[in-house]
């Protein structure tokens, strides 16, 4: 790592005497040994939400089924490749 971070010209972190000055630690959001969502539960969710930000209020109820779908479809897709990085 050393060596990468001098190859990509990294600026080293700043010191306080022999300690790396770091940000402050995030606050937990839920109680510990709580378990969130399930990752297909929190999927759902999000894919639902995508689909209400569509604009598709000119178009007739056929073509408002098939474009949840395929941009359901989409956003699934999408979120499985980013996951994957």
């Amino acid at each position: 790592m050393h060596h990468f971070a001098l190859w990509a010209a990294y600026p080293e972190r700043g010191r306080e005497g022999e300690k790396f000055v770091v940000a402050e630690r995030r606050l937990r959001t839920a109680k510990r040994g709580v378990v969130g969502d399930a990752p297909e539960e929190v999927r759902a969710r999000r894919a639902e939400a995508a689909v209400r930000l569509l604009p598709i209020r000119s178009r007739s109820r056929v073509d408002r089924r098939f474009l949840r779908r395929s941009f359901l479809s989409r956003v699934m897709s999408l979120i499985t490749f980013i996951r994957s990085l």
